[in-house]
């Protein structure tokens, strides 16, 4: 793990956007009221324009290293999900329970993908992408 500071210059997962470069303009500790959880979050000015922020757990020193780590989620939510699909059964109560159309930003990718790979495997049936 890496230790960030201000001026550092990383990578994190915009939301809309994807991996995105920035500069950690400050850093903060925060309280989510519901949990009274603490987390560190990282105040970011993108590359491309505009100030966000990122959970400090959540941010990368190089693009490759924030490549990695989000192919790694998700593939490990996809193999969750495709473990979770045992027969034809399970996969339409998975596809009602998940955003899995093209719905845009409400749309599970993670889940789009296992249910296309599943009906695939179980059914033969060719989704495309």
């Amino acid at each position: 793990m890496y230790k960030f500071k201000i001026g550092d210059h990383v990578w994190f997962d915009q939301t809309w956007v994807g991996l995105t470069g920035g500069t950690i303009t400050d850093i903060e500790e925060f309280e989510n009221p519901r949990t009274k959880e603490m987390s560190i979050w990282a105040r970011i000015h993108a590359d491309d324009g505009g100030d966000t922020g990122a959970k400090i757990d959540r941010i990368w020193a190089t693009k490759e290293e924030g490549r990695n780590a989000m192919k790694a989620e998700s593939d490990a939510a996809i193999k969750k999900y495709k473990d979770s699909i045992k027969d034809v059964n399970d996969l339409v109560r998975f596809m009602y329970d998940n955003t899995v159309s093209s719905a845009e930003e409400y749309t599970n990718w993670e889940a789009r993908r296992a249910v296309r790979e599943r009906t695939k495997e179980l059914l033969g049936v060719d989704l495309g992408d």
